[in-house]
């Protein structure tokens, strides 16, 4: 296996917070924590473009998904002590529109290595949305909380939902230790873990899908 750096039209991205890629479009699309910003560019490193500087502080970007099916992204961001928000964004920059918003009572709750995540069910078109704390809550796509989820082992940094399956991504500050597992809908709360990632019984995994079925 080959690897190659990308040079991004030689501009200054030392501070890239997080990183998805349009293969419908071959865009990708990135925030830049330093210089508060949205980025968009081709695939292959040229025409870049700024597609937000966001000035006001209750929204600074942290984490982004791309819907290009839809033509929107969403963005999660955060006030330090206050808050944490779900921005949807038009792909193209346009009609911004704040969708969710979560009171916080302590900046412990937004460490930098437990930024909140947000990650889509593209069947059934809802959101995951991790607290980086304690919580992950299911939305619809127009910000509703359908139903919450209380975290029963330990924080991750990073969840993508794949057919039916969720999974987690698990490391420790010094990015020492990684795991990951997968969420079956089939199983309710209840898997045993035996240390970090350790899963007693990959059938049965921590949370379960939310479906209109659930009592």
């Amino acid at each position: 296996m080959s690897t190659s750096a990308l040079v991004i039209d030689g501009r200054d991205y030392t501070s890239i917070q997080s990183l998805s890629i349009d293969w419908m479009h071959r865009n990708i699309y990135f925030v830049n924590k330093r210089l508060q910003t949205i980025d968009v560019c081709r695939l292959n490193g040229s025409f870049c473009h700024i597609l937000l500087h966001q000035t006001v502080s209750d929204y600074l970007p942290q984490h982004l998904v791309l819907y290009p099916e839809k033509g929107i992204l969403f963005y999660t961001a955060i006030v330090k002590a206050r808050a944490q928000h779900i921005v949807r964004l038009g792909m193209d920059g346009k009609n911004l529109k704040l969708l969710f918003t979560l009171k916080t009572t302590s900046d412990n709750e937004n460490a930098n290595y437990l930024r909140p995540l947000l990650t889509i069910d593209r069947i059934n078109h809802h959101f995951y949305f991790y607290n980086g704390f304690d919580k992950i809550f299911i939305l619809n796509m127009q910000g509703d909380v359908l139903h919450t989820q209380y975290q029963t082992t330990f924080r991750f940094h990073s969840f993508q939902i794949f057919s039916d399956k969720m999974y987690k991504a698990f490391t420790q500050v010094d990015g020492t230790n990684y795991s990951e597992f997968r969420i079956n809908p089939k199983y309710a709360l209840g898997t045993t873990l035996l240390g970090s990632g350790l899963i007693f019984n990959l059938d049965r995994v921590v949370q379960t899908f939310y479906s209109k079925n659930s009592k």
